[in-house]
């Protein structure tokens, strides 16, 4: 910034002040040079502030925008792996249910053949018994 001295305070400088009143008109220019200063000084000091100001405002919403950006990937991330997740569970579960149904069949099955064994096991041996075949020799 630069600034230069009103004609008065020149004038009074150059030519000596000898009056109260060049005096007066010499301290009246020269608080109004220092005021004048000092809004330039607040208007700049203003003007950068907002900048600033403005600028960090701009960086801070593109960071968060960044930030929500890279949220919402990780979260759409979170939820695809939450519905392979559920997704497996269910075939986990219809796979378990097939097993547990056929478990149950295989026992069915077994405890089947456990009563006609049992059924041919007791003919057996009631048919080779020799006393069975000795009231049956008799009847004949």
């Amino acid at each position: 910034m630069s600034y230069t001295l009103p004609y008065t305070i020149h004038k009074a400088v150059k030519d000596g002040i000898e009056t109260p009143q060049e005096k007066e008109s010499l301290v009246e220019s020269i608080e109004i040079t220092v005021q004048d200063f000092q809004a330039q000084t607040k208007k700049s000091i203003k003007q950068d502030i907002d900048q600033s100001t403005k600028t960090l405002k701009l960086e801070i919403e593109k960071d968060l925008e960044e930030k929500l950006v890279t949220n919402r990937v990780f979260q759409s991330e979170i939820n695809s792996i939450h519905k392979e997740i559920k997704a497996v569970r269910t075939e986990i579960q219809l796979e378990v249910r097939n097993l547990e149904h056929k478990i149950e069949s295989a026992k069915k099955e077994n405890q089947l053949w456990l009563k006609v064994l049992a059924v041919m096991i007791t003919i057996g041996f009631t048919i080779l018994n020799p006393a069975f075949l000795e009231v049956v020799g008799r009847f004949l």
